[in-house]
This record gives C-alpha cells, sequence and structure tokens, in this order.
C-alpha cells in the first residue's frame, strides 16, 4: 500500500491556499462528496473552497486562544502575538518575548481544545483546525528552541485522538471523513503504523434533536458503572487493533444491553432514554443514522466544546411538504421557523453544544440578516451570543456550484458586547480575505431582531439621523402584497428603444407607458434605472374609480402587443393560467 501512495505526490495542507505542488489533493474528497454522493445538493450540501476553510480555522484558533485568559491575553500586545503566532508570521522583539514566555500555556491551551463540527460533511473544517494546530505548536517549539520528540504523524494522532470530534447524517459523508484523516497521518508516517480507529470520534447521527437528560439521581447511580465502562471503551478503542477491537466492540455492546434493561426499573420520563441509548450502533455501517446526537454519550465530552465550526446544510423547513418542520418544531428550538431554513437551527444547536465562553464560527446563507423567517435568528444572536466578526459576501460567489449568496458569522457564547467586527465583501479577495477585513470591516452594534445592515461609521451616523426623524415603512399605514403582475413580462415590459418607438408611431402611447424598477434595481440608498417601461395597460380600481384603459385607443401598442398573440396561444395551450383573450388586462 505505501509503494503505491509513493507513486502520488500527496499534500495535507489542504487549508492553505497558496498550496500548488500537488499531484493528489485530499480537498479531492470534498468534490467527490459533494459532486457524487447521492443527492447531496438537494441536501443543501455543498463543498467548502479552501479559502474560506483556512480563514476560518485560523480566527476561529485565535478567538479560542483569546478567551483562555482573557486578562491575560486580551491585551493589544497579546492579541498582535497570538494572532501573528496563529499566521505564523514574523515577531517584533517585544512579540516574541511574550510568544517565548507563554509558549507552553499556549501550546497546553491547544492540546486541551475540543472541536466539532455539527454538519462535518467530507471533514475540511477539522481537517483546516487539526493543521493550524499542528502549525502553531511546531512554531512555538521551534522559537523558544526545543525540539520535537515524536513525529509529525504522532503529533496529529493525538491532536485527532483529544481535540477533533465530527457529526453527520450522511454515512457517505462519515465514511469521506475518516478517510481525510487517515489520509493526513499515512502521508507524514515515515514507516507502515497501525491507523487509529475513528468510531468515536466522527458518528453518524442527527445532531438537530438532543438526546435529553436522565432524571432522578437513582437512575444516574444506577447507570454510572455504564458510563464509566462506555469511557474506558472509547478511550481505548482509539489505538486497538485485531482481537482487541473485537472485544471492545463486544464490551460495547453488552453495556449497551445493561443500560436497556435499566429501563424496566426507571421512571417514565427516562425510559425513552434508555431506549435511545440502544440505538447508538457506532459499528454497525449498514445501520441507519442515529436519530438522536448527544456529545456525553457520544464522546465524552460533558462540558462542550471549545469551537464548533462549519458550513451546515441549506434546506427550506417547508420544503417536502414540511416534514423538516415537523420533525424538528417539537424540539422548540428558538430560532425554528416553519418558513425558515434549518441553517438557523444548526446555529442554535451549535450555540448549545459550546461551552461558556466558547467560539462558534459558520458558512451559511445570508437571508438570515433581513429575511423575516430570520427574525427569531437575529434575537437569538443578540440576546444570547456575542457576535464578534460578521463577513456579508452580498452577491459575491462562494461556492462554484451553488448561486446562495452567504456569509460568515462567529460568535462566543457570552454576553452581547455590541462590537461585532463587521464588513461587506464585493470584491475577489478569497486569497487575502483577513488583509481584506483588517482594512475594511467596521465596528457595529447589532443587539434586537431588527434586520443586521452593515454600515461604516458615517454610513451609521447618517442612519440614526434618518430614524429620528423618518417614518419607518412598517409604520406607515398601508399593505404591500407584491409587485406589478402583468401575467406576460416579454410584452407588456418594454426597453427603451422599443418605448421611443411606439410614442414615434403614436404619441398618445405616452399616456400608458410608464418607466419600471425591478427588485435587482434597487440599491441600498438609491436605484440604478435599467431603462426599462411598462406597458400600463390596466382593468381600473372600481372603488377609487379609475377606469379600465381599453387598448383600442392605442392603435400602435395594441399592435406591438398583438405580435405576441401566437406566443401566448401557445402557453396557454400549454397550461399558462394567464387567458389568451384578455392580452390587454395587465
Amino acid at each position: 500500500m505505501f509503494e503505491n501512495f509513493n507513486n502520488f505526490n500527496f499534500t495535507i495542507y489542504e487549508d492553505a491556499p497558496d498550496e500548488h505542488t500537488v499531484a493528489v489533493d485530499p480537498e479531492m474528497l470534498g468534490h467527490i462528496f459533494e459532486n457524487l454522493l447521492e443527492d447531496n445538493k438537494c441536501k443543501g450540501a455543498f463543498y467548502t473552497p479552501k479559502e474560506i476553510v483556512h480563514y476560518m480555522s485560523k480566527e476561529s484558533l485565535k478567538a479560542y486562544l483569546f478567551v483562555q485568559d482573557e486578562k491575560q491575553f486580551a491585551t493589544d500586545l497579546a492579541k498582535t502575538s497570538i494572532d501573528k503566532i496563529v499566521e505564523q508570521q514574523e515577531l517584533n522583539d517585544e512579540e516574541k518575548n511574550f510568544a517565548e514566555k507563554n509558549a507552553f500555556k499556549i501550546i497546553d491551551a491547544l492540546k486541551q481544545v475540543k472541536i466539532c463540527d455539527p454538519a462535518i460533511g467530507s471533514g475540511a473544517f477539522p481537517m483546516g483546525l487539526l493543521q493550524e494546530i499542528f502549525n502553531v505548536q511546531i512554531f512555538l517549539l521551534e522559537l523558544s528552541g526545543f525540539t520535537k520528540k515524536i513525529t509529525d504523524a504522532e503529533i496529529k494522532k493525538h491532536i485527532i485522538e483529544e481535540s477533533i470530534y465530527g457529526v453527520d447524517i450522511d454515512a457517505g459523508a462519515v465514511d469521506i471523513a475518516r478517510l481525510r484523516f487517515w489520509l493526513s497521518l499515512v502521508v507524514d508516517e515515515e514507516k507502515p503504523q497501525p491507523l487509529p480507529n475513528l468510531d468515536f470520534k466522527i458518528i453518524c447521527a442527527n445532531t438537530l434533536i438532543p438526546l435529553g437528560e436522565l432524571s432522578g439521581f437513582d437512575m444516574e447511580a444506577k447507570a454510572s458503572l455504564a458510563v464509566k465502562e462506555l469511557e474506558r471503551i472509547r478511550n481505548d478503542f482509539f489505538n486497538v487493533s485485531s482481537e482487541s477491537k473485537l472485544n471492545l466492540e463486544r464490551r460495547f455492546k453488552r453495556v449497551q444491553t445493561d443500560l436497556l434493561s435499566l429501563r424496566e426499573l426507571t421512571t417514565r420520563d427516562n425510559y425513552e432514554i434508555y431506549t435511545k441509548l440502544y440505538e447508538f450502533a457506532p459499528f454497525d455501517f449498514e445501520s441507519a443514522p442515529c436519530s438522536w446526537f448527544d456529545p456525553w454519550w457520544m464522546f465524552g465530552v460533558k462540558d462542550g466544546f471549545d469551537i464548533v465550526i462549519g458550513n451546515p446544510p441549506y434546506v427550506q423547513l417547508q420544503k417536502n411538504s414540511g416534514n423538516l418542520s415537523k420533525q424538528y418544531e417539537k424540539v422548540k428550538y428558538l430560532t425554528f421557523e416553519r418558513t425558515g431554513d434549518i441553517y438557523s437551527l444548526f446555529y442554535e444547536r451549535g450555540w448549545q453544544m459550546l461551552k461558556q465562553r466558547g467560539v462558534l464560527c459558520f458558512i451559511t446563507s445570508n437571508k438570515w440578516m433581513r429575511a423575516g423567517y430570520g427574525e427569531s435568528t437575529r434575537k437569538f444572536f443578540a440576546e444570547h451570543t456575542n457576535p464578534v466578526l460578521l463577513i456579508d459576501f452580498a452577491g459575491k460567489k462562494v461556492f462554484e456550484n451553488a448561486t446562495v449568496d452567504v456569509n460568515i458569522l462567529m460568535f462566543t457564547k457570552d454576553k452581547n458586547r455590541q462590537q461585532t467586527i463587521a464588513c461587506t465583501v464585493k470584491e475577489d479577495v478569497l486569497n487575502n480575505l483577513s488583509v481584506f477585513v483588517r482594512q475594511s470591516a467596521t465596528e457595529c452594534n447589532f443587539s434586537s431582531k431588527e434586520s443586521w445592515t452593515i454600515l461604516s461609521l458615517i454610513e451609521q451616523s447618517i442612519k440614526r439621523k434618518i430614524e429620528t426623524v423618518g417614518i419607518p415603512l412598517k409604520d406607515w399605514d398601508i399593505n404591500i402584497y407584491r409587485g406589478i403582475l402583468t401575467g406576460y413580462n416579454e410584452a407588456f415590459i418594454i426597453d427603451g428603444k422599443t418605448k421611443d418607438e411606439l410614442i414615434a408611431q403614436d404619441p398618445k402611447s405616452v399616456e400608458i407607458i410608464r418607466p419600471i424598477l425591478r427588485g435587482k434595481d434597487i440599491k441600498r440608498y438609491n436605484y440604478e434605472f435599467a431603462n426599462k417601461w411598462l406597458i400600463n395597460s390596466h382593468n381600473g380600481v372600481k372603488e377609487i374609480g379609475i377606469k379600465r384603459i381599453n387598448i383600442e385607443d392605442y392603435p400602435a401598442v395594441k399592435k406591438y402587443l398583438d405580435s405576441f398573440w401566437d406566443d401566448i396561444k401557445k402557453r396557454a395551450d400549454q397550461g399558462d393560467t394567464y387567458p389568451p383573450d384578455k392580452l390587454q388586462v395587465s
């Protein structure tokens, strides 16, 4: 196997945008995940570009290190030094002194970090953090003049064992993510070594359905022996092989059977939980994904994760006759909206999985910032999190195979300090995203459920002045339902050249031709007129005395509209609901 692998030039630096000298890149597994696994795009699963993985991994790690010792690491020197350490940039004398003084404190914090991707997909984000943690440790050891006593593969293996966790509802994604981590070790091995078992590290389960908690001290006491045995099995299983592995699998199944037997002795509240515990089958590759997820029972992580990172799926809850909506409504998420998107629930679930002051960093659709269904999500962020960073790629394509507009949000599980670093990206800056953010970002106060809009300091000042004297649209005594429905835009919406020709043929045509703005013509503070015009031949409004337009009074316009007649009749024959004998109706 190793001889075969040596025929290829592998790289594990897959989150580095400047890595070009590769023949076989583990990033290929991400593309396999997106393009070849069954209907992943229908599930809203898309592979994240390595530039984004690189940026989010680094920023999450910096944020984690900043909160480890707020008094010591919150100084400007500490933040500048940690920033350069993670970026592996040259330090000045003062920064180098800080790094040498705190090297082992930082390394120790990195050894203790717990990281989870709740929708791991092909494993890009945990792999990115694995590489960044490794890079920082090597950087600090070399800076302090120490020689590492173990191989690169052994260091990475320890990081995977102690720090990396992932969940996905798709068994194929779990397989690919595990393969990705194995490859990261294989390419660094000097001679063949047994690969670790990742059955308790990356699991197939539904992240959004929590297990619940056992109630009553007696029941917890009866289950405590099983819990301790599970802990021993998880710890031992990572490195065993052959017969030892089979023995641990048998021990695990015995523990599950013991837990199942406890349900007959327990209360009604605990009965369902013991039943669910028996469902967890990490070694059964043919079984359906576990219907629930719990970090303690599955990973042994009781106090929460330090970092939750990822690219959760984007799927409207009302799709497929609202099946997802019905499934998750009973979980009582604060961010749940029947018309909302599943990524909002992942935000809240990720927050639940964090320890206090832990860091969450997701890339998702940006619709929550302004859409009506995003109101509960914005309220949740404002009241339960401290939004640290918000990058809106408004209209800038990030995913190669998806048209969705996205943003990156990073928050900590802390009180809202109302000091969010935010910016809007309208340029091709993925390769230098950190520089762009540093140069372009502004500090924003996001403290309510109202639409989140990223504004410069000047724009914020203008907005405040407008709000003191203006009346918000929501307070106007009007009802806005929809835009103009022509029934046949190709006929009724014309360009400036056609408008001029119709008026030249019959000057009276000007009476029913009006300028029109489409949604995409409306910008933040103004509009961009695209020289589009509406033939406004309407049926009138009887209630307020507006008479119906008689198209016969406008012969040039009628002749023009008649030219579309054959196409309109053809559409009607194909089931178009627009009545072909009512051409003049808009």
